[in-house]
């Protein structure tokens, strides 16, 4: 089995990722960009988002494979419950083979993200004024 190079692809992803942010007007979500090559994970979007290497398993006629793949995961902050202290949970969001591939994919979290986040304060506010206005309270 041929190993995967993850850093000789991590620059051409990162580059992929801050082009696409700069095309798509969205260069503040990412101004937190860090990079730790050492691992070859790409944090942005305050750490929510990250960009990692990572292995996929592959079902073929011989056997199931695994395979060296680029992972996007998503991570959501779980507050803590009278049980529960706080936590963080990983969502792992998809895998792509190339820097084109995964830097796509990561763009597509962060913009779905930042619009279910948009919409989300809205609602908030819609029932926080129908709350208010409620004579029945």
């Amino acid at each position: 089995m041929t190993t995967f190079d993850f850093k000789a692809q991590l620059p051409q992803v990162v580059n992929f990722i801050k082009e696409a942010a700069k095309a798509l007007k969205a260069e503040h979500h990412i101004a937190d960009l860090k990079i730790d090559e050492d691992e070859c994970i790409i944090y942005f979007w305050s750490d929510a988002i990250t960009v990692q290497p990572g292995e996929t398993e592959i079902k073929t006629i011989g056997g199931p494979r695994t395979k060296e793949v680029w992972t996007v995961s998503l991570w959501h902050h779980v507050p803590a419950t009278r049980d529960t202290p706080p936590d963080c949970d990983e969502q792992q969001v998809g895998f792509r083979q190339n820097a084109l591939g995964i830097a796509q994919l990561a763009i597509h979290t962060l913009l779905k993200c930042v619009v279910d986040n948009y919409f989300a304060g809205i609602e908030d506010a819609l029932a926080a004024e129908q709350w208010a206005n409620d004579p029945m309270l």
